[in-house]
């Protein structure tokens, strides 16, 4: 009887050891790097001034923010965006095919073109819509760099029935590509 109580004691007690050696603990970091959020900014509002109904469309470059065909008067001017976010950083940018400039039931066909450059760039490169570019500096910074939009595109005035002024609103978007 003596034996088996004894069996029994060390049992229960090897049983209580073999459960204390399984368990275990340890830790590990958690860490997350912010960077800044990706922002876009109307600067200038895009300008064709005045144009002549029945004359060549007009057609104002991007690259440039010059009118390439046709002639106006008045206030023109090409449309200009900042876009802010993490230096490094690839972005996607889209924006309308086209946009309607409506006065009444009068409307003029806007095909936007837009072109972009680092801020300390002097010169605009055209992009492609739902292409791509690089904000400047290097990955991984924590302070947002900017990068410049300048928007021009052509006119198709031909369905114009209305003198006065047609206005409409162009979208553009801009996406994280690698984060």
């Amino acid at each position: 009887m003596k034996k088996l109580l004894t069996s029994a004691f060390l049992l229960v007690f090897g049983v209580s050891v073999a459960f204390a050696q399984n368990t275990d603990n340890d830790q590990i970091s958690v860490s997350v790097n912010l960077v800044p959020a990706l922002t876009i900014t109307p600067v200038t509002n895009l300008s064709y001034g005045n144009v002549t109904m029945g004359s060549t469309n007009p057609v104002m470059s991007a690259t440039t923010g010059a009118l390439t065909a046709g002639s106006s008067t008045g206030t023109v001017a090409a449309g200009a965006m900042n876009v802010q976010g993490a230096p490094g950083e690839s972005v996607t940018i889209d924006w309308d095919n086209t946009v309607n400039l409506v006065n009444g039931g009068s409307t003029v066909v806007y095909t936007p073109a837009v072109a972009g450059k680092d801020s300390g760039a002097s010169t605009y490169t055209a992009l492609t819509d739902g292409g791509t570019f690089t904000l400047s500096g290097t990955q991984g910074g924590t302070t947002a760099v900017t990068h410049n939009l300048q928007i021009g595109g052509s006119l198709d005035i031909s369905g114009a029935t209305t003198a006065g002024s047609h206005t409409g609103n162009l979208t553009v978007t801009v996406t994280y590509t690698s984060l």
